[in-house]
């Protein structure tokens, strides 16, 4: 209920500094209805991507903490996915958030799986960003076949400022017998 407590080690693995984090943002008396997305380092400084599920819709929130003080240099929310049908489907793969980061520079994706888009073209949805976190792109993932009803978020990989290559696995009957996995890339 207090927050997130944040510790900073020096080099030497010693305690340099604590802090409590609470928001204006996400509320910190339902930590049991949040998620960790993502903590990466970026632009030397520890960013933390947090889902928090309010009222059935997940939310990415972006906390950007400094490397050295761990004080909490801003916090904004990313974007959202539409209402869960069941609270008992949060977490599985019904609507779920997640980030993925270059681990050879500093840019990073925000992938929103929903689920329940009644538009096909619009259950996977894309957002890259720089090291500054500056959004380079920005789209709704085009469906290769449209004869597929159930598709499935596999994962991604960002290469730097250049592109995000989504895998996607799709299929027009619940029992996979027609079933695809399909490439795909979004260009800066």
């Amino acid at each position: 209920k207090e927050g997130i407590e944040i510790n900073v080690y020096d080099k030497n693995r010693k305690l340099s500094s604590t802090k409590e984090i609470t928001s204006e943002l996400w509320d910190t008396r339902k930590m049991k209805y949040i998620l960790v997305a993502g903590l990466y380092e970026i632009n030397n400084e520890a960013v933390l991507f947090i889902v928090e599920t309010e009222g059935r819709v997940p939310t990415l929130y972006r906390l950007r903490f400094n490397g050295i003080t761990g004080a909490k240099v801003r916090e904004e929310e990313i974007g959202s996915t539409s209402k869960t049908k069941s609270f008992y489907l949060l977490g599985s793969e019904t609507n779920t958030i997640f980030v993925e980061k270059d681990p050879e520079s500093d840019c990073y994706a925000a992938i929103f799986f929903n689920s329940y888009a009644s538009d096909k073209d619009e259950r996977i949805k894309v957002m890259h960003f720089d090291g500054s976190h500056k959004k380079l792109s920005f789209a709704f993932y085009d469906t290769p076949d449209q004869n597929f009803k159930y598709l499935r978020y596999i994962g991604a990989v960002v290469d730097g400022s250049q592109r995000v290559f989504i895998s996607t696995y799709g299929a027009a009957a619940t029992n996979g017998r027609d079933g695809h996995v399909f490439l795909s890339s979004l260009k800066a």
